[in-house]
């Protein structure tokens, strides 16, 4: 019992693996019968596709991709032919207005030289004749060239079904109403034989019955040519609206097969094929096409309007973020500001930096917002980014010296420095270098590498500062009366500290004076005026005391040309 049973599991399990084997075997494909599939519902119908299912489905996409292109140049072709039976008969309406308006003069020019038998008169006649023989000449072969051509197109290319085809696009598009009259192919030729027929096939521009119904002809064979050929032209800007949104699906079919490990020959030799397709360029040959064409494109919902809205999405976040970076400057600006501790040169860049980088970000999101791939350009700049490294290290030291001295804070905007030999007052700092007026008003540009590895003296970096001054005696004048004037001087001062206090004190006793030293304590803002004002004033006091200015006799008989005694 338990044996059959075991047999009938066996069994059982065998049945099944052989059911799941026939299974797999079935090649499910996305067979695309409608090359215009949303594309969220193909993403959907490849996911579940294998690797050799996606290598069949790429084949199925490429036919459908090259029947469009082979389509394409059809259409071409047939522009070629029409462009060129158009350019013939414009020569023939040209022929023909060109040598009824050369009767038109000699008619006119009869009528006012009746009498006229001047040499004037009888030269602008023999011109006009033979102006009329030349227009009589151009006449005839353009309009015999035009009677043979016989429509190109047609006889080439099956004009007939292109324009059937194209009447189809453009009834699914809704557009066919201004082209009704054009959808049978009648470009007017047999009307024109018929009536050369009557006068028995011989073009004679004297017969001005002839003449009349020719030029007549001819204008409603170029207005239906012009009609057939702007339908074709409708027609070729929907296949390449087609052939866009084909690609696009191409190109997702590729990359779910790269996604299920297709091999990199495989894939190489597909995406060449569709970036040929990508820079496939149209083939028109005249002006009016291009224009035709152009204007097609302008209007297409997946051209010029698309390419707008990109643009205008572009504009508008662009100035978005420029208004945030401004908004964002503002408010680091004012935060800042309440900070103490952080230099002015710290702020302006700080300040500038972010300002800086919120709109170099949303330059970034404004261009992949607007359909624009910004992989390419990020890798271009890293890669530029890693040469300019070892291009510029010298700028880059001169950056990592800005930075120290923007943390550090050994000056800022408006200090008066002595630094890298320069002494000036600190007008204003970027990352590579500090500009620096100096006392007499020149702009020194210095290199923050030189200023960081340098000695850097602050002038001004404290708020208050010793005055340092020497008055000199004679060894016969009275030193109290010396120190006490001294004194009363800087009594008199408002703007000397009292806190700390001066210091005047006899400081040395050289071979011919007695210096006093004088060093009192002002704010750095007024250094210079006190410094100023007290040797004046106590240079004043010490000539009203009597005291005179000692000499060094040395230096006398020295200037004298004497040895010195």
């Amino acid at each position: 019992m338990k044996v059959m049973l075991l047999s009938i599991l066996v069994l059982v399990m065998a049945g099944q693996g052989i059911g799941q084997t026939e299974l797999s075997t079935e090649s499910t494909f996305v067979v695309p019968k409608d090359e215009t599939i949303p594309v969220d519902e193909l993403s959907l119908l490849l996911t579940p596709l294998t690797r050799d299912d996606l290598a069949q489905e790429v084949a199925l996409w490429q036919e459908l991709l090259q029947k469009k292109l082979h389509t394409i140049s059809k259409v071409q072709i047939i522009m070629k032919y029409l462009n060129r039976d158009i350019q013939v008969f414009e020569e023939a309406e040209n022929g023909l207005a060109g040598f009824v308006s050369a009767s038109q003069a000699i008619k006119e020019n009869f009528a006012n030289a009746q009498g006229d038998t001047t040499q004037a008169a009888e030269d602008k006649g023999r011109d006009l004749d033979q102006a009329l023989l030349e227009a009589r000449f151009h006449l005839k072969d353009s309009v015999t060239l035009a009677l043979s051509r016989e429509a190109e197109a047609f006889q080439i290319s099956n004009l007939e079904i292109i324009v059937r085809e194209a009447m189809d696009s453009l009834i699914t598009q809704g557009k066919s109403d201004d082209y009704l009259e054009f959808a049978t192919v009648d470009l007017g030729l047999a009307s024109l034989h018929a009536q050369l027929s009557e006068s028995g096939e011989e073009f004679d521009p004297n017969n001005e019955e002839l003449m009349n119904a020719v030029t007549a002809e001819v204008a409603e064979i170029l207005r239906k040519k012009a009609g057939v050929r702007d339908l074709i032209v409708e027609y070729l800007a929907i296949l390449m609206q087609d052939r866009g949104e084909l690609v696009k699906r191409v190109r997702m079919v590729i990359s779910e097969w790269e996604n299920k490990g297709a091999t990199p020959e495989d894939l190489e030799l597909i995406r060449i094929f569709v970036d040929d397709v990508t820079r496939f360029q149209l083939d028109v040959a005249d002006q009016a096409t291009r224009w035709s064409l152009l204007k097609l494109w302008i209007q297409s919902e997946e051209g010029g309007i698309k390419e707008a809205k990109g643009i205008g999405k572009f504009l508008a976040l662009l100035l978005f973020f420029g208004l945030l970076a401004m908004l964002g400057g503002t408010i680091t600006s004012k935060a800042l500001h309440r900070t103490q501790n952080i230099s002015q040169l710290m702020r302006d860049f700080i300040i500038r930096s972010i300002r800086r980088v919120i709109f170099l970000v949303g330059f970034m999101m404004s261009l992949s917002l607007s359909g624009v791939n910004v992989a390419p350009i990020l890798g271009v700049v890293g890669a530029a980014g890693f040469v300019l490294a070892f291009a510029l290290q010298s700028t880059l030291g001169n950056f990592a010296s800005g930075i120290m001295i923007m943390i550090y804070k050994p000056f800022d905007v408006g200090d008066a420095i002595d630094a890298s030999g320069v002494m000036g007052v600190v007008k204003t700092m970027n990352l590579t270098s500090t500009i620096i007026t100096t006392f007499d008003n020149k702009l020194v540009i210095v290199p923050n590498n030189s200023i960081w590895g340098g000695v850097i003296t602050n002038i001004t970096g404290s708020q208050t500062r010793r005055v340092d001054l020497v008055f000199r005696i004679s060894y016969g004048d009275d030193t109290d009366l010396a120190e006490k004037i001294i004194h009363e001087v800087l009594a008199e001062q408002e703007f000397i500290l009292e806190d700390p206090e001066p210091t005047i004190k006899m400081h040395e006793l050289s071979d011919f004076t007695v210096n006093f030293i004088c060093r009192p304590w002002v704010k750095t803002t007024d250094y210079w005026n006190v410094r100023w004002e007290l040797t004046r004033k106590i240079r004043e006091r010490f000539s009203q005391a009597g005291f005179a200015a000692p000499v060094d006799p040395g230096a006398f008989i020295k200037r004298m040309g004497g040895p010195k005694a």
